[in-house]
């Protein structure tokens, strides 16, 4: 994460928050502005879409796979990003390829799938991207049928290109190559500092493997015609490019609309829509309500530790908290207009109105619970349980006053207190529109449309088979 990079692009929904508003048009509108974006900045490649369903609700990265559980729904998404990114002269990647389902032991994990598994769950998001035209597909970290993805013939060959008819090009995960595997499909090693792909690697390799690898690298750029128009910047001198302040004025609103349409109503017992007839003093707590972009210093495994807006990982967007609106100012402002009084227990947040909690739950009206979870890549998530401090928050709200809860995760997260609140709103990851949305379907300007991508388990008991 580079300094001069923060705040300079919109931080955009994340894709299964995208994949919650079930709208393709919402997915292509979003897809054509982060492709100008990429091309703002110099550049003509995207690692992504990803497009791995999900199989592990722990899973660190599953707010980044656009398909949720559901392969049918990841294939009607998948063509409308992929069509509209490449619109703008960026090429899109398709990863994490094949099998990629889980973080913390993805390096060494053996992924043991059957053809009809294979076809029936895993591969259908990805043929609809190919179908749709996408330039080039990353292959995964993981070993697939006892060989590493990025050396598996029938991964790379057999299935992807003959069977899906793929003309593009196979990279790796960086560092996820482990031989020179022209001959398995393999056409670029990532980052490439690994010895495999060397000119003299090459020269030792099969001459009509090398040149079938060439042809499928320029059949990209030319079918894309990367190779017309502004060639962008040549690496590694980008750093002016990448410092490019690149957010448009239009993305603001669009920002706000597919975040307000990813917004999922779980539960609402008549406590919502919020107006002055039902609530004249509202009280606002917990970890999530005020909180700030994450620090780009913070790094977990070199990896940037993410936030409530932005998950953890390479996939991480480093907003700027100058322009940040968080859920607690969203709310305040928009209650101004209903003269409903906000309160708040959140000390970091300074205004007229703090409350300690004792005295909060007595006043208010109504409360409203913000809580979240954090994830990142190469991490897989201990449990599927909020933060104990938000938990306990919860229990002590729904005794003392009708409470609603909004949650700002990436993925699946269980509510045992459920039958004890008002309400239940989720967001997954809804970028820096975050409390512009929650604000928005709260007051009843929006209606929550969106519907569930995954499952939202009652416990993580594992249920056998009989």
């Amino acid at each position: 994460m580079l300094p001069e990079t923060v705040g300079t692009v919109t931080v955009w929904p994340s894709p299964l928050a995208l994949a919650s508003t079930w709208d393709e048009e919402a997915v292509a509108a979003q897809a054509s502005a982060i492709g100008k974006e990429f091309r703002g900045k110099s550049a003509n490649v995207m690692l992504g879409p990803g497009l791995n369903v999900h199989r592990i609700s722990r899973g660190g990265r599953n707010f980044e796979y656009l398909p949720g559980e559901d392969p049918y729904l990841g294939a009607r998404l998948a063509r409308y990003f992929v069509e509209a990114v490449q619109r703008q002269g960026v090429m899109a990647v398709l990863k994490h390829f094949g099998f990629n389902e889980q973080e913390t032991n993805r390096g060494t994990v053996n992924s043991v799938v059957d053809d009809h598994t294979a076809w029936e769950l895993y591969y259908q998001p990805f043929e609809a991207a190919i179908d749709a035209g996408a330039g080039a597909v990353m292959c995964s970290y993981n070993k697939v049928n006892n060989t590493p993805a990025c050396g598996s013939h029938d991964l790379l060959t057999r299935d992807l290109r003959e069977k899906m008819n793929f003309k593009g090009f196979v990279m790796s995960d960086w560092g996820a190559a482990h031989s020179t595997a022209f001959s398995a499909g393999l056409d670029m090693d990532m980052p490439g500092n690994d010895n495999f792909y060397t000119f003299q690697a090459i020269s030792q390799a099969s001459q009509s493997s090398v040149n079938a690898s060439i042809r499928r690298i320029l059949a990209s750029m030319y079918h894309l015609r990367l190779d017309q128009g502004d060639p962008g910047c040549t690496p590694p001198l980008c750093i002016n490019d990448l410092a490019k302040d690149v957010q448009q004025k239009a993305d603001v609103p669009l920002a706000r609309r597919i975040a307000s349409q990813a917004v999922i109503m779980l539960q609402n017992n008549g406590a919502l829509p919020l107006n002055a007839s039902k609530v004249r003093k509202l009280g606002i707590v917990g970890s999530a309500a005020d909180a700030s972009f994450s620090d780009f210093h913070q790094t977990m495994n070199g990896l940037p530790v993410g936030d409530f807006y932005s998950g953890g990982g390479s996939g991480h967007v480093q907003g700027s908290n100058q322009s940040l609106v968080t859920t607690l100012q969203a709310i305040i402002d928009r209650a101004q207009e209903e003269k409903i009084e906000v309160l708040s227990a959140n000390t970091s947040f300074r205004h007229n109105h703090s409350r300690p909690w004792g005295a909060l739950q007595q006043e208010a009206d109504l409360l409203v619970v913000v809580a979240g979870v954090k994830t990142i890549e190469s991490k897989d998530r201990p449990n599927l349980v909020l933060d104990p401090a938000d938990e306990e928050l919860i229990k002590e709200a729904s005794v003392a006053k009708p409470t609603i809860v909004l949650l700002m995760a990436p993925g699946a997260v269980l509510l045992p207190w459920r039958f004890q609140v008002s309400s239940i709103l989720v967001l997954f990851y809804g970028g820096e529109a975050s409390g512009f949305a929650f604000a928005s379907v709260l007051f009843g300007d929006v209606n929550p449309a969106a519907r569930l991508p995954i499952t939202i388990p009652a416990s993580e008991a594992v249920v056998g088979a009989r």
